[in-house]
């Protein structure tokens, strides 16, 4: 199975929203497009970065699969177990660990207000 032919985006899926919520919330966040996280090339690293944030909490946050998240996002699961590696390395670094607060902060928020139910089943 190609994962760059599976859709344009989670938002044709409804059991996807919550990486689709994460993909808008990263992109805000990183100042990229959305349309950039979902491209099937790696991008520069500013995309790279808010693709590896939204996988992050379309997982860890919303406690979806890595195969589910790999599949919203195009990518493989080993890509996504990746990625989540990458930004928990990356937590190490004060800044980097304070933008992603913030962004979680946001991402929590977002959740809380159009995803209602997911928020109140999400793992703590």
């Amino acid at each position: 199975m190609s994962y760059q032919s599976v859709s344009t985006g989670p938002e044709q899926d409804g059991g996807r929203a919550c990486s689709a919520l994460a993909s808008c919330v990263s992109a805000h966040m990183f100042g990229v497009r959305r349309t950039e996280i979902f491209s099937p090339t790696r991008r520069r690293a500013r995309v790279a970065d808010a693709r590896h944030a939204a996988m992050y909490f379309a997982h860890v946050v919303c406690g979806e699969g890595m195969e589910e998240v790999g599949h919203a996002f195009r990518r493989h699961r080993t890509t996504v177990r990746h990625a989540c590696g990458r930004v928990e390395d990356r937590r190490d670094d004060p800044s980097f660990d304070w933008c992603l607060e913030l962004l979680e902060q946001s991402f929590s928020g977002y959740l809380s207000t159009f995803m209602p139910a997911m928020s109140a089943g999400r793992p703590q």
